[in-house]
């Protein structure tokens, strides 16, 4: 329950307790499992050698868990937690072509859910919230000291999700699509957009 707590603080700091009504006191919890695609690279660092070119991080496993207020109301409040684990980031600029670190990527994120209509037995819904999002660096395949110049990053982050709620109950059946959207300033470089995209199955648990 330790995510659930910081699920609804995160909620609780983004949205403020005032924006809260009566009507989204209804709780439900949103385990997710589903597939990380990154589609933008990871930017440039600078090195002792010049610059060092992160590139796209490949796909890997991800898992979420969400707490929503308003289950089934036209409009909701959820707080999340997206994490994906770890794969090969490849890397430009050193004498290495076959190198690559590795990253994880961690969101947390709290925002409002809209279902502006139902379309027979399935809900469409959308999400729009804000947080931040982490990449974990460790890279395993360079001479030892290397792992100082690929440092974990924190950024500001925006949530952007599409998805359909099939209901069976106390249990729905759910399938998302996110996008955390942040950007990224290297230096000496024009800001640049990146997109994270999530896409996942879920099960909606009370409410």
């Amino acid at each position: 329950m330790r995510i659930g707590w910081v699920v609804m603080g995160l909620v609780s700091a983004v949205v403020g307790p005032s924006v809260v009504p009566a009507s989204l006191s209804a709780q439900r919890l949103i385990p997710q499992i589903g597939v990380y695609v990154p589609v933008s690279d990871l930017g440039r660092i600078e090195g002792a050698e010049g610059a060092v070119e992160l590139g796209k991080k490949e796909s890997s496993r991800a898992y979420g868990l969400g707490l929503e207020w308003g289950a089934g109301s036209a409009i909701g409040l959820r707080g999340n937690v997206a994490y994906a684990t770890d794969s090969p980031v490849p890397l430009e600029g050193i004498d290495c072509l076959t190198c690559a670190s590795r990253s994880t990527m961690l969101a947390l994120t709290g925002g409002v859910v809209l279902r502006p209509f139902r379309l027979f037995f399935i809900e469409p819904y959308f999400v729009a919230g804000t947080g931040f999002k982490r990449y974990d660096f460790s890279s395993t395949d360079f001479e030892q000291g290397f792992d100082l110049l690929v440092e974990d990053r924190t950024e500001r982050t925006y949530q952007l999700a599409v998805g359909g709620e099939l209901g069976l109950g106390i249990l729905s059946a759910i399938v998302e699509i996110s996008d955390y959207v942040s950007r990224y300033a290297p230096e000496g470089i024009d800001p640049q957009r990146r997109h994270d995209f999530i896409v996942s199955i879920g099960i909606g648990l009370g409410g």
